[in-house]
């Protein structure tokens, strides 16, 4: 449930678990997985502006944060084993090399997360501190 909007953004006030795929996105995996196979075969990445089109066409409503989530589930479940993403967009690799440096990648990515998580854990500690003095 959202809540008033401060300085432009947003808050919710409720916590929504996004990775939890409601079921017409989990009846366009199949089609995903086959949009991503086709492009990784001939050796192209494929972005999701490119794949968001071909899912509202096919009568899902979606943008990229709900694309990300499809992405994940992906990922997760081990429907494309090697799915990787950069710049370019997404590709099927094979090249230990490569996954390899896409791991690290993440990896630094968690840890930046955990930074800004804790970072922000503080602000709220001092805040409420504060509301209560």
């Amino acid at each position: 449930m959202k809540s008033k909007t401060t300085s432009g953004v947003t808050k919710l006030k409720n916590h929504i678990d996004f990775s939890k795929l409601i079921p017409e996105e989990e009846r366009q995996i199949p089609f995903i997985k086959k949009v991503i196979l086709s492009h990784s075969k001939k050796g192209e990445w494929v972005k999701s502006n490119e794949i968001i089109p071909l899912l509202r066409h096919r009568g899902l409503r979606t943008g990229g944060g709900r694309f990300r989530s499809m992405i994940n589930h992906i990922r997760i479940n081990g429907i494309i084993p090697g799915l990787i993403a950069g710049n370019s967009g997404y590709f099927i690799s094979n090249d230990p090399e490569q996954i390899k440096d896409y791991i690290t990648t993440l990896f630094s990515r968690e840890k930046e997360i955990k930074r800004v998580r804790q970072s922000l854990s503080k602000y709220y500690t001092k805040l409420i501190t504060q509301t209560i003095l």
